[in-house]
């Protein structure tokens, strides 16, 4: 079974952090291990799980704030200590999708070949209105640049890709959204 670790920080934005952890518990675990690990970047007030939390959450609390890349690279780090076959990197204010693991993964087991995988990044003024039916319209947009990509074609900035929003550099062998 495969062992994903989602990894993000923290620094006085628990009420983000919290969020986010509530979108992570409706992830949809089919056939691999969830671990949460979160850095507390020395917030002001020590970071702790809400109650209610069911998955496999670990918070790292560094004395002072390392920035940005210093946070995610310590859980980044904890993550290969503990096994992970796979990171995804995700700021703590994001709502997650409950099939964006999964959708990630069946890209990912597609070709050994594909080493990074990015999903399509959606803003919102309203969180709490996630749709998912995005995650549908993800997976066929990735096997479209796919697809395109083993062709050989040159697909930047498509306008069949969502209006060119969808870029690709195929020397760099990774999608962007």
């Amino acid at each position: 079974m495969k062992k994903i670790a989602v990894v993000t920080t923290t620094y006085n934005t628990s009420q983000d952090t919290n969020a986010l952890l509530q979108s992570l518990e409706k992830i949809k675990i089919d056939d691999f291990e969830l671990e949460i690990i979160i850095t507390d970047n020395g917030s002001k007030e020590p970071y702790t799980l809400p109650k209610g939390i069911k998955q496999n959450t670990t918070i790292t609390r560094l004395d002072h704030n390392i920035g940005f890349t210093g946070g995610y690279n310590n859980g980044m780090k904890k993550a290969l200590d503990d096994k992970a076959d796979y990171v995804l990197i995700v700021n703590n204010d994001t709502i997650m999708n409950p099939n964006l693991i999964k959708n990630l993964l069946s890209v990912l087991e597609q070709d050994p070949k594909i080493g990074l995988v990015v999903p399509k990044i959606y803003f919102s003024q309203k969180r709490s209105k996630f749709l998912t039916e995005i995650d549908e319209a993800l997976l066929e947009e990735v096997k479209l640049v796919e697809k395109l990509r083993l062709s050989g074609q040159n697909i930047w900035n498509r306008k069949d890709l969502n209006d060119g929003n969808v870029s690709y550099l195929p020397d760099l062998d990774s999608l962007w959204a």
